[in-house]
């Protein structure tokens, strides 16, 4: 129940709603630049406005508002994983709504070619943004998220694993990147009216977050209930991205530039997406599958 779940941030100074973090930080000078900037920019025509960006993809790709939205991914996780205890909901909550705060001083890097070194300076950045916009004591609490999660998180462990938070919020993230892309396909493929150049672009970034992410999520499926469920009640267009012929699908651009690449990393993502499919999951029931 949502009631279950805590709504708010217990410091020693008293109680912080996660909605009123946000609210207070959008209002600061880091904010409303966050607020001004657009996720996957790359995929964007330069004729298409950040406004019209947001109304086909979501607040999800707007800078500002993905820590929301993450915040309510993250409340469905937990719903779905009654593993953690009060304490570490509230560390995972408060994580979502600060974990890219720093992008407002060096801006947002595209998944996959953020550099170990950008990776310590936001970390590092992060902590002095709360000091500098709320105070000390919520400072800290924004300091435990950094070394109990985001320094957690499997792909900065030298040894791969992470830990139990680390590897939660980064579930979070990838149900995150693959709602963005279950999203870009369905307005590429249903939206009327929309330009060659968008039309292809959202295909482009419909196949891109669904090859790279999906394998990803799988290997998590059956330890979280909540990716579990995702995948399977998204499976329809999950199977459509991954079926259909990428060279057709695509600008021609890409094509010369990556579509080798991206077609080898599609046939081995449908393979092990077929092959989850057919493997029996004990949280379904017989007449769900069907």
């Amino acid at each position: 129940m949502e009631g279950a779940l805590p709504t708010d941030l217990h410091t020693s100074q008293g109680v912080l709603s996660f909605r009123e973090i946000h609210e207070r930080f959008a209002a600061t000078s880091y904010g409303k630049i966050l607020a001004k900037n657009i996720r996957y920019r790359f995929f964007k025509p330069p004729e298409v406005s950040h406004a019209e960006w947001e109304l086909l993809l979501g607040p999800d790709v707007n800078n500002l508002e993905h820590h929301w939205w993450s915040y309510r991914v993250m409340r469905a996780f937990l719903r779905w994983n009654s593993d953690f205890s009060r304490e570490e909901q509230e560390v995972l909550l408060l994580t979502a709504v600060t974990h890219d705060w720093a992008e407002a001083i060096i801006g947002d890097i595209p998944y996959g070619q953020k550099t170990t070194g950008e990776e310590d300076d936001e970390l590092h950045l992060i902590p002095q943004i709360a000091l500098e916009c709320f105070g000390e004591d919520i400072a800290q609490s924004v300091r435990q998220t950094i070394e109990r999660v985001l320094r957690e998180k499997p792909h900065l462990r030298s040894t791969g694993e992470g830990s139990k938070l680390g590897h939660a919020f980064e579930v979070v993230e990838q149900l995150g990147y693959l709602g963005t892309g279950g999203r870009a396909w369905a307005e590429a493929t249903k939206r009327e009216g929309l330009s060659t150049a968008l039309r292809g672009n959202l295909q482009w970034l419909g196949v891109d977050i669904h090859i790279h992410h999906i394998p990803i999520l799988l290997r998590y499926a059956e330890t979280y209930p909540a990716v579990c469920r995702y995948l399977f009640g998204t499976r329809h267009r999950i199977t459509d991205v991954l079926h259909r012929d990428i060279p057709s699908s695509l600008p021609s651009e890409v094509m010369l530039a990556k579509g080798d690449v991206l077609v080898q990393k599609s046939q081995v993502t449908r393979t092990v997406w077929e092959r989850w499919l057919q493997a029996p999951h004990p949280v379904f029931s017989q007449r769900e599958r069907e």
